[in-house]
Formats: structure tokens, sequence, C-alpha cells
């Protein structure tokens, strides 16, 4: 199974902070949609390597920003996966929120939960259900 998420690190230079450091942004493309959020870290321009979308060397500031990639990497393909287990759609900002730990919680107002259980009769519907039964949710 192929995926269709694509992750971008990159170092935006033209926000420099007072050190000369660029913050490190994380690029996220899914179904076409493209979300970009900081990383919470700041790097040298002299250290960051676009092309491999890591810092070079082996400085402790560079080893940190690596390791902080790499786990935020390892948890956007968990949320990813995460998500692919529901079944249910869901759009690029549903993958941060999942990463940043800000997704909503299991709170949902009535229309919510009958639009989440017609979504799940309508993937069933030659399955387990007729379409005599998915025209009965349509007409309440």
């Amino acid at each position: 199974m192929t995926t269709q998420l694509s992750i971008l690190f990159m170092a935006i230079r033209s926000r420099k902070n007072t050190k000369g450091e660029a913050p490190v942004y994380c690029r996220l493309t899914y179904k076409q949609k493209q979300k970009s959020f900081m990383i919470g870290c700041t790097v040298s321009r002299d250290i960051w390597e676009q092309s491999k979308q890591q810092a070079k060397g082996r400085s402790s500031k560079a080893e940190s920003v690596n390791q902080q990639i790499l786990l935020l990497v390892q948890k956007i393909y968990k949320g990813e996966a995460d998500l692919l287990k529901l079944a249910e759609p869901f759009e690029v900002e549903d993958i941060i929120s999942r990463v940043q730990g800000t997704s909503k919680a299991g709170c949902r107002t009535l229309m919510e939960v009958y639009h989440h259980r017609y979504r799940a009769v309508k993937r069933l519907e030659g399955i387990d259900y007729k379409a005599s039964s998915l025209q009965k949710f349509v007409q309440m």
C-alpha cells in the first residue's frame, strides 16, 4: 500500500533570530493539501543541508536537531497509521493535530455522531447493508 503522505523539512532563512539561526519547519502534504508547522528548533545556516533535510556535522546542535527530526517523522507516520486504522476520511490537519497532541476530544454533537454512522454504513453498502437501508439514513 502506497501512502499519499509527503514530508519535507526546511530551514526558513528569511526568519532568522538574533543569533542568526533559522527555524526548522516541517511541511506535510497529503492528498494535494499542504500544511507547514515549526518543529521547535533552530539551526545555523552553516550546518543545514536542504538536500538531505537535516543538519550536517557531528556537533551537539546538529545531533539534537537530527534526532528531533527523526522522532517527528516517526510520530507523523504513526499518526497517519492510527488515522488509517479508523477507516474514516481525514485531512493533513488531523495528522498534525495527532503529532502535536491537540486532537479533538471524544465529545461530539448529535449530528457528528449521525454523520459518522452514515459514513460507516455507506462503506459497508453491498457488504452488510443494502442500498435501501442507506436510503433510510438519507430520509431521516
